[in-house]
């Protein structure tokens, strides 16, 4: 889910809104030699849906998207773990998707008032994110 509001110095000029939904399908595995422990997961969101709404304030425009696609996600972690407890870890991970669907147009105020079109739509997300972690087991 992403919401977002943009104004100029006093004036609200735009929200957005969007959520996402995926469904994933995935494989994980462990490898684990001596102290070492490697992780990874792979998935397909074979059915990614995208709700999306924009109210463009200053002209009067609000726009709502639905749209489908599809998407994948990987995900990879080795860790190192000591006897007395201790261990180090690093993460990395990307999601990615792409959908497309129809773009609808309302105008809402102004000498366009009542005005409408519809417009394709494409879509596509990236998520990227890395970690590096220190810790004790008890």
């Amino acid at each position: 889910w992403l919401d977002h509001q943009f104004s100029a110095p006093g004036v609200m000029v735009i929200t957005y809104e969007a959520t996402v939904k995926m469904a994933i399908i995935d494989v994980c595995g462990k490898w684990t030699k001596g102290p070492w422990t490697l992780q990874a997961r792979l998935g397909l969101a074979p059915v990614v849906s995208v709700y999306d709404v924009d109210d463009h304030k200053l002209r009067s425009i609000l726009a709502e998207t639905d749209a489908s696609g599809n998407g994948w996600l990987a995900e990879l972690s080795s860790r190192y773990s000591w006897k007395s407890g201790w261990f180090v870890e690093a993460s990395v991970a990307q999601m990615r998707f792409n959908v497309d669907g129809t773009e609808n147009d309302y105008v809402y105020g102004g000498e366009d008032f009542g005005q409408s079109w519809s417009i394709r739509h494409e879509i596509a997300g990236t998520q990227t994110s890395g970690a590096l972690s220190v810790g004790k087991t008890f």
